[in-house]
């Protein structure tokens, strides 16, 4: 996942870029836990399940992880950490690329 932010700081605008990986055990990994399955479909049923877990039951609807509960996005992401799952964050400061262009 590649996501591209910007940080206001207090003297200058920073652009910054920040990129979070996710490394899932190997093929070889999940074969010796005695699970058939592809590292996709392993990964994605892994997400999908902490997330139904971690669901708060009094919210109904569809919403983007960004926009779900502090306490409830914390949890999703301990859930993943304690299931061999490693995430990997790294923020890369952008250069500016010209004053005259017009912001969206």
């Amino acid at each position: 996942v590649l996501v591209k932010g910007e940080n206001h700081g207090k003297t200058a605008d920073e652009h910054l870029m920040v990129r979070s990986d996710c490394a899932f055990p190997t093929l070889y990994q999940i074969r010796q836990q005695g699970r058939f399955t592809t590292p996709v479909a392993y990964a994605t049923a892994h997400m999908a399940a902490l997330f139904i877990k971690f669901f708060p039951r009094e919210l109904s609807g569809v919403f983007a992880p960004e926009v779900l509960p502090e306490e409830t996005r914390r949890a999703i992401l301990s859930g993943i950490r304690n299931n061999s799952i490693r995430i990997t964050h790294k923020i890369t400061a952008l250069k500016r690329q010209g004053e005259d262009e017009e912001e969206i």
